[in-house]
């Protein structure tokens, strides 16, 4: 059963995952992005509550860094005590990826480089609508198909209740179709 505080973290969670999504869709870039990296925040630091540490503790220890929490969540999602979850290691990539969107929210940031942001809908597809970045361009990529595994891959390893997330999103105007549109990976329906 979860506690009212993990239910909290987990319902921002899902509620920054579907906007992320939406704004992905509308091609909201880098707002989708950077919401992309709330919601698996959100998500991570939930486990860390229902296994025991102060949101306060959280906050100090890791503050936005989703690198630092995927690495510390590997540890403590399904499979301990054997060991870190291994479906998880695949995405050590991707999290860093998204790790970078939490800084490209404000114009002009990096200061004094140029910026180059991508974005596709399947892990097949390649968009370089932007151009060729200039030397020296830091550049943010997004895939809305990664993500979406991304999530599928938390949700099992958490484990989080594919029902109580399904009926979340349903009792939500609208949540449901927005997680479902696209979605080449989503949570399975309850049996």
């Amino acid at each position: 059963m979860l506690s009212t505080r993990e239910t909290e973290y987990i319902d921002i969670g899902l509620q920054y995952y579907v906007m992320a999504r939406q704004a992905y869709l509308c091609g909201f870039v880098p707002v989708g992005p950077n919401q992309f990296h709330h919601a698996f925040e959100m998500l991570l630091k939930a486990k860390f509550i229902e296994v025991g540490q102060a949101p306060e503790d959280l906050k100090k220890k890791y503050g936005h860094s989703l690198t630092k929490l995927w690495t510390d969540f590997k540890g403590v999602a399904k499979g301990m005590p054997a060991g870190p979850a291994p479906q998880l290691a695949p995405h050590d990539s991707l999290v860093s990826q998204v790790h970078a969107w939490e800084d490209v929210r404000y114009p002009n940031f990096p200061a004094g480089t140029s910026v180059v942001m991508s974005g596709s809908l399947r892990k097949d597809h390649v968009n370089e609508s932007s151009g060729p970045a200039a030397k020296g361009a830091s550049r943010y990529k997004i895939n809305l198909e990664a993500m979406d595994e991304l999530f599928a891959a938390v949700v099992a390893a958490w484990p989080l209740s594919p029902s109580y997330i399904r009926s979340w999103l349903s009792v939500h105007r609208g949540a449901l179709e927005i997680y479902e549109r696209e979605n080449q990976h989503p949570i399975p329906d309850s049996p």
